[in-house]
């Protein structure tokens, strides 16, 4: 029985706890947010996860080095599959994302997540690899920026900033100098700058002055300074070339109230949802948003805000708390994994849990626009779920191998 004692010595338990946890809470959330509906969201959640187990048995126990092997593959596959969504995808909501095998309907966006973080991991683990040069900088953007763009024209606006979000940790991680970061980051920064010219100018100026005393190079520097002042200057002028969904979804986050009865409606009743949960919140299956259909999409989007008003601040404490000690204990492993590959990979799933916690939660409470990104093991959804559990596999996997090299 040595094995078996091997294994309850080197198991994570700290990670598979805190994902039991959420996923117990999960289900049972869902259970309450199908009040009044035919469907039992937390039933046939507690399905996609039954079925989801071997996937997850298959990443946790299936060597590092396997995974390292074919990483370029699933790239590959995955951008071949985002290439097929605009040749035969399935339209729903507004948005051409799924594939169909026979009955079954997922979305390759979300097998993307898993290979750009596998791929971009082997690609930054590579002992030639020297993030001070700008060719390998540039092929761990174009890594990135292939199936970011093939998503962006679904249109899926938030699994494409999942995209952009998960690079830069990656390249951090990987030792990318901080002016390097600046330069990634500082569209993004004039974008957030280009409402006041006179705060976008003084950005430009900062900006100018980090690189020049970095050392960056004077190309590098003259690009960076182009991209951010075409942007941030052009930016305002190009809001027609937005979807008129995205439109919207903007000005209602920027005043909800300005269509309390249409795109201000969802937010507006989420908002309300979680603020009459007060501390210990109103029961399960009491919540009169919830229950009596008040609140759209609670199933999937704004799940958190059924949380927030039938458990109330303790309960929304307590899942924050479960994805704090999850991530934490990933991050931690990762900054110390002997190997690189290992470290890298873990980093890129943090940071797709970190983006979806974050950017959801903030959808519910009214500080960030809706997006349509799904809460990790709480919103029912069975590629979602199953991409989770991936790399939840992944994770205790490579938890697991902290302590080798790679072989």
């Amino acid at each position: 029985m040595s094995w078996l004692h091997t294994l309850l010595r080197r198991l994570d338990w700290t990670l598979l706890l805190s994902f039991l946890a959420l996923m117990a809470i999960g289900m049972t959330v869902l259970h309450s947010a199908s009040g009044g509906q035919e469907t039992d969201y937390g039933l046939r959640q507690l399905l996609w996860f039954v079925m989801g187990l071997p996937l997850l048995l298959v990443c946790a126990l299936t060597p590092p080095s396997f995974w390292f092997a074919i990483s370029w593959v699933a790239w590959g596959v995955a951008v071949l599959l985002l290439l097929l969504v605009d040749l035969m995808g399935l339209v729903g909501m507004g948005a051409e994302r799924w594939l169909a095998i026979g009955d079954l309907h997922f979305q390759p966006s979300e097998i993307g997540k898993l290979a750009l973080v596998l791929s971009l991991a082997r690609l930054l683990s590579d002992n030639r690899a020297d993030l001070s040069q700008l060719k390998w900088v540039l092929a761990a953007l174009g890594l990135a920026g292939l199936p970011l763009l093939l998503v962006l024209t679904q249109p899926d606006l938030g699994t494409s900033l999942t995209y952009s979000f998960v690079t830069v940790p990656m390249l951090i991680r990987a030792g990318l100098p901080w002016s390097w970061v600046l330069i990634l980051l500082s569209p993004i920064i004039a974008a957030m700058c280009s409402l006041n010219i006179f705060v976008l100018l003084l950005f430009i100026l900062i900006l100018a002055a980090v690189l020049y005393y970095s050392e960056a190079g004077i190309w590098v520097m003259a690009a960076a300074l182009s991209v951010s002042a075409t942007i941030g200057f052009a930016l305002p002028q190009l809001w027609t070339l937005l979807h008129e969904y995205q439109q919207k979804r903007i000005l209602v986050f920027l005043n909800p109230e300005s269509d309390p009865l249409g795109a201000g409606y969802q937010i507006i009743q989420s908002k309300v949802a979680i603020g009459s949960g007060g501390l210990w919140g109103k029961g399960y299956m009491e919540g009169g948003q919830t229950q009596l259909s008040f609140l759209p999409e609670r199933q999937t989007d704004f799940i958190f805000s059924v949380l927030g008003e039938e458990w109330g601040f303790v309960g929304t404490f307590t899942v924050v708390a479960l994805f704090g000690v999850l991530l934490t204990r990933t991050l931690v492993i990762a900054l110390k994994h002997r190997n690189g590959f290992c470290g890298l990979a873990m980093t890129g799933f943090a940071s797709v849990l970190v983006f979806h916690v974050v950017v959801n939660i903030g959808m519910a409470t009214g500080i960030a626009p809706v997006t349509g990104l799904p809460l990790p093991f709480l919103t029912y959804g069975g590629t979602f779920l199953w991409t989770c559990m991936a790399m939840v596999g992944l994770l205790l996997n490579f938890s697991w191998h902290r302590r080798d090299s790679l072989t």
